[in-house]
């Protein structure tokens, strides 16, 4: 079924939360939800604008080039044959995942801008991508219902302005190899591939609904939100 909402990219914490409750329901009834969100008003979850960037904030990079911050890590892969990404795995002493299945996948597609450095960049509070899940989690805002329960894959078009300029066999091929051996030898989490979300925002909304349509996916965030030119 079709779930409706109005949001932008200020409101993606309540739009994980709603993922959140909505792939409890999929997972226990089996249905596959399609949460469908229209542009059109700001809810009041709006980051503050003077929050540094993950680059001056207490984000620490280590060795392996991981982003930790306190007990949330985010790291660095790269499928040679289609995209890098960041990589967020559940903790197993906070996750109620422990010691059970692995857990679901969240894979998150962002919308389009210059993206013009790397990959690291998704996890810039103040960047171009700020407010999608790698920047929340990096600056430690992202809802626990998410950090503590799902592994979250986050690719990025570099020197595209969006996925929509390379066909959409890409992505899919992408999300094979994080599932598969390969893409762990890389540092992709072992996860459940009988339940993958997406969530889609402006562009990569528009390309989330096409990926939907081909049932591999267990449900999915769709948060479009119109953009009009400079002003």
């Amino acid at each position: 079924f079709i779930r409706t909402m109005m949001c932008s990219v200020a409101s993606m914490p309540l739009l994980l939360m709603m993922l959140m409750a909505s792939s409890r329901t999929t997972i226990d009834e089996g249905r596959r939800d399609l949460l469908v969100s229209a542009s059109g008003v700001i809810l009041p979850f709006a980051l503050d604008p003077l929050q540094p960037s993950v680059a001056s904030s207490a984000a620490a990079s280590t060795a392996d080039g991981a982003i930790r911050t306190s007990t949330l890590d985010l790291k660095l892969v790269a499928d040679p044959a289609t995209y890098s990404a960041l990589v967020y795995a559940p903790h197993p002493s906070s996750s109620s995942n422990a010691n059970t299945k692995p857990p679901p996948l969240l894979v998150v597609l962002h919308g389009a801008a210059e993206n013009a450095g790397t990959a690291w960049d998704l996890a810039d509070i103040s960047g171009e991508h700020m407010g999608l899940p790698p920047s929340l989690i990096a600056s430690n805002s992202a809802p626990s219902t998410l950090t503590q329960n799902f592994a979250v894959v986050t690719p990025y078009s570099a020197g595209k302005r969006s996925f929509y300029e390379e066909p959409r066999s890409k992505l899919l091929q992408f999300i094979k190899w994080v599932c598969s051996d390969d893409g762990r030898a890389a540092g992709c989490p072992l996860v459940d591939p009988s339940r993958i979300f997406l969530l889609g925002f402006s562009d990569g909304a528009t390309l989330g609904v096409e990926l939907l349509t081909t049932g591999r996916f267990r449900g999915g965030v769709i948060a479009a939100y119109g953009f009009t030119g400079t002003l």
